[in-house]
């Protein structure tokens, strides 16, 4: 696509302005100290996973959230976080 860069090694990031991560839990341990904004998806359900997002709410305060919604049987919502002054 136009205007995206895929990286494939993280040591690249500090060589890029605007980073978008796409998880697995590794992924994400290994970047959310570099983070300004957070941009999440909750999602109310049991999936009976074992690997999860960092903990993030120390760091990071809540900028907005939409209104709950429902697909499919499962209830959601989105919500943007900036990360508190360092």
């Amino acid at each position: 696509m136009p205007g995206i860069e895929v990286v494939n090694n993280l040591s690249l990031l500090n060589m890029l302005s605007n980073v978008w991560v796409i998880g697995g839990e590794a992924v994400y341990k290994q970047t959310i100290n570099r983070a300004d904004e957070l941009y999440l998806t909750h999602i109310e359900a049991d999936f009976q996973y074992d690997q999860f997002f960092p903990a993030y709410k120390r760091h990071f305060k809540q900028k907005w959230r939409s209104e709950a919604k429902e697909q499919n049987g499962l209830r959601f919502w989105y919500e943007i976080l900036i990360r508190h002054p360092r």
